[in-house]
């Protein structure tokens, strides 16, 4: 009896810690796609990072965002219509921190030099159950 409690306990410990795992490992996947797209010429890669959690709208489930501080000579536009070919969204980035929609996010590089942006690219669930089952994601 005391063995079945103990697994009855353990089992749920040891799903959690696979499951924030592997989500950890699907945002960081995300990133080293969005990291491995070809900078366009006269553009500067600063920093990037990724993670999984819940960041924009309501309900719940896993978002797996990958996110690239770049600093070009290019306009917003032109910026824009090349990272679109690779599914990316390119936004200004005026300051460390990432806008409110995406929590506490933030770049480590502060100040961020003018002419900077960020690149993002968001990411799949490998499996239904990793999408449903991770707490950052209710």
């Amino acid at each position: 009896m005391l063995v079945t409690f103990a697994v009855l306990l353990i089992i749920p410990i040891i799903l959690t810690v696979v499951v924030t795992v592997v989500n950890d490992n699907t945002a960081s996947a995300v990133e080293v796609e969005l990291i491995s797209v070809p900078l366009p010429e006269k553009t500067v890669y600063l920093e990037s990072f990724s993670r999984a959690g819940r960041f924009v709208g309501n309900g719940n489930g896993m978002q797996y965002l990958g996110a690239m501080l770049i600093t070009s000579e290019l306009t917003y536009e032109e910026l824009e219509s090349y990272y679109s070919q690779y599914d990316c969204q390119v936004y200004v980035q005026n300051t460390a921190e990432i806008d409110e929609r995406h929590g506490s996010l933030h770049f480590t590089t502060d100040p961020v030099p003018e002419a900077s942006y960020r690149v993002e690219k968001w990411g799949d669930a490998v499996s239904w159950f990793f999408y449903d089952y991770d707490l950052r994601g209710h």
